[in-house]
């Protein structure tokens, strides 16, 4: 088996804190998180998560495109993000690190070469 670029793994522990730090975000959030439909979507997000840290780990050159598109998605929400910031200081900064720590598996993914060049 081939060795996996060492950003792969950096960016994959990246994506694996940022999940973590969703688990903080959901006991402190004023939403209401007692429906079983947002447990379950909560859980879904979570699943999702590990998956794309698994796939990155293993090497998974095209998935860096499929996180970059989502995280362009996300930032249509920075209206929300501001004012959960503003409700819940707490969590807005717990968001503030989970952007971060996107921002720099993106860029660690990036920043590998393609061996078709």
């Amino acid at each position: 088996m081939a060795s996996v670029h060492p950003n792969y793994i950096k960016a994959s522990d990246l994506l694996l804190i940022n999940t973590v730090l969703t688990i903080p975000n959901v006991f402190l959030s004023p939403r209401n998180f007692a429906t079983p439909l947002a447990i379950s979507v909560l859980i879904a997000v979570i699943v999702f998560q590990i998956v794309i840290a698994i796939a990155i780990r293993n090497g998974v050159a095209w998935i860096k495109y499929l996180i970059l598109v989502l995280f362009l998605i996300g930032l249509f929400e920075i209206s929300t993000f501001v004012k959960i910031f503003l409700e819940t200081p707490i969590i807005g900064v717990i968001n503030i690190i989970q952007t971060l720590l996107q921002i720099a598996a993106i860029v660690l993914l990036f920043k590998i070469q393609s061996k078709n060049i």
